[in-house]
């Protein structure tokens, strides 16, 4: 028995199978032969794709000792380049679309792969879209598409402050955020579907039932109903400079512990928001004896 020195060592050279069955039915003369490209370490044809990348890369000297490579892929592309990367010292991020399988998501972390998941709607592209934009929309404390997703709820946020009053002059607060998040979690249900259905529920440790109620409770729906009561007796952007001001001391305070590091999108997206919030601030500025229902 061949004993090997790396896994490396077994990538190729898979087994040939006759497939003397087919040959038999069909009436072939001809022999039909079936490569075994499982018998890979990692288990596809996609191991030798990952290893002629790597070592491509290296004779030409763009990949050197401490890289990190960034790979846009739909899995056993990806689950090859994680099983080379163990072996051979390199940070490998994974940019993939939410609708790929958890097994294969599992396998690639599980050789120590980081993972970037993207809109599954978006297909390869959006991950190949990701990839294109920079190292900086690729690390694990910022999304591209998450900033996109926060930018879009800043501005619906904004309107929801504005006409926030309207609603509470024929409906309860408690009755009002009842509607805002069953219609919040009606949105949110087509992108955490799969992740609902595929949870293992019963591995759920009974130590983490407790944090998960607390987060859901005290800084997530009192917040919001604290924030609902202000909202009835203070202007609007007094309590939306309160509210964008909450995430503006979370990176400071992140960045001052080195937890996190800015990056350009994060710092073009907020500049965006607090823009809008500057607009507001000024156009209630050059009207401020506006009568209550055109400024709330």
């Amino acid at each position: 028995m061949k004993i090997g020195t790396s896994v490396e060592q077994f990538i190729g050279n898979t087994p040939l199978v006759e497939l003397g069955n087919i040959e038999k039915k069909l009436g072939l003369k001809a022999h039909i032969l079936a490569k075994l490209e499982y018998f890979n370490p990692a288990g596809s044809v996609k191991d030798r794709v990952a290893k002629f990348l790597i070592d491509d890369a290296e004779k030409r000297g763009v990949l050197r000792p401490g890289a990190a490579i960034v790979e846009p892929t739909s899995g056993n592309t990806g689950i090859g380049l994680a099983a080379l990367c163990a072996v051979r010292g390199y940070r490998l991020i994974i940019v993939m679309p939410d609708s790929m399988s958890m097994e294969r998501r599992k396998l690639m972390t599980a050789y120590g792969a980081e993972l970037i998941l993207t809109p599954g709607a978006l297909g390869m592209a959006g991950a190949v879209a990701v990839v294109l934009t920079g190292i900086s929309a690729a690390h694990t404390h910022s999304h591209l598409w998450g900033n996109i997703l926060i930018l879009l709820c800043a501005c619906v946020t904004s309107l929801y402050m504005v006409w926030f009053k309207r609603l509470i002059a024929k409906y309860r607060i408690t009755t009002v955020l009842r509607w805002l998040y069953c219609t919040a979690a009606i949105v949110a249900l087509p992108f955490g579907l799969r992740a609902i259905i595929h949870t293992d529920y019963a591995a759920i440790a009974q130590h983490a039932l407790f944090p998960t109620l607390f987060v859901l409770i005290v800084p997530t729906y009192l917040p919001n109903l604290m924030l609902n009561y202000a909202l009835k007796t203070v202007q609007p952007t007094v309590s939306s400079i309160y509210t964008y001001l909450q995430p503006v001391l979370a990176i400071a305070i992140s960045v001052a512990m080195g937890l996190d590091k800015l990056h350009l999108d994060t710092v073009i997206f907020a500049l965006v928001i607090f823009t809008g919030v500057a607009l507001v601030l000024r156009s209630y500025a050059a009207h401020p004896d506006a009568p209550a229902s055109r400024t709330h």
